[in-house]
């Protein structure tokens, strides 16, 4: 009897000692991860799907280049001031040619000349997991307000230019000029480290373009004349690696 009540104290020892260890083992893991960092500073690299409007005398698709910095201002709200280089071609038109007697892929184009943007925005993002990343990804959305400047600037003809805008007249010749930026959004970032993140976003920017005065003209044959202001969807995808501290 003395050795049965041994026996049986040691076992009540051993389960009271592999009990919390055994518990402990069967919790599982939570997906979702605080973020301590507040703020980070990455370098995008894109590539703008643009749309060059009714008459197609807009950018046309191309690369793009970004510097932008985040910073959180509350749980689920973070605000994102940024800088895009974006480089393009444009196609010039003649509006008063007969339809196919352009020398380009359109019916009235004579040519292409290049013409780089510069896009100065600030975006407020709201992150759809707060201030935690799910399985490391914090998928938001996104919306701001912006300028875009054409960096190139006007055509300078002289006596037998051969530019593509000499061609033509000055009155029909399309300039970008300055137009208000509407940006809208989403994307998710990824962070595999604490300092490091990778982050994926789709961008619609919205601008406009001007319809040049000659387009009104008589004599003009271009069908359909567009509108004087001219608001296009210009769709961005972007990568973007960042440091956050």
């Amino acid at each position: 009897m003395p050795k049965l009540k041994t026996l049986s104290l040691l076992a009540v020892l051993a389960v009271s000692l592999v009990w919390p260890e055994g518990a402990g083992a069967q919790q599982v893991p939570s997906p979702y991860r605080f973020i301590e960092a507040k703020q980070d500073l990455g370098i995008t690299v894109s590539y703008v799907y643009a749309d060059p409007g009714a008459a197609n005398f807009g950018p046309q698709a191309g690369p793009a280049i970004s510097v932008r910095y985040t910073r959180s201002i509350s749980r689920p709200v973070s605000i994102t001031p940024s800088l895009t280089y974006f480089t393009s071609e444009r196609e010039v038109i003649d509006p008063s040619l007969e339809e196919g007697e352009g020398g380009g892929s359109g019916s009235q184009v004579v040519g292409t000349e290049s013409i780089d943007l510069l896009l100065v925005a600030g975006r407020f993002n709201l992150n759809l997991t707060g201030t935690r990343t799910w399985h490391r990804l914090v998928p938001y959305l996104s919306g701001g307000l912006g300028i875009a400047f054409e960096l190139t600037g006007a055509t300078t003809c002289f006596e037998g230019s051969t530019n593509p805008d000499c061609q033509i007249e000055p009155r029909e010749r399309f300039d970008f000029g300055t137009s208000f930026l509407l940006q809208l959004g989403f994307g998710t970032v990824w962070l595999p480290r604490q300092r490091i993140g990778v982050r994926l976003e789709f961008l619609n920017h919205i601008w406009r373009l001007a319809t040049p005065p000659g387009y009104y003209d008589p004599g003009v044959t271009i069908v359909p004349i567009p509108s004087g202001k001219d608001w296009t969807n210009n769709l961005e995808l972007g990568l973007t690696l960042s440091y956050w501290f």
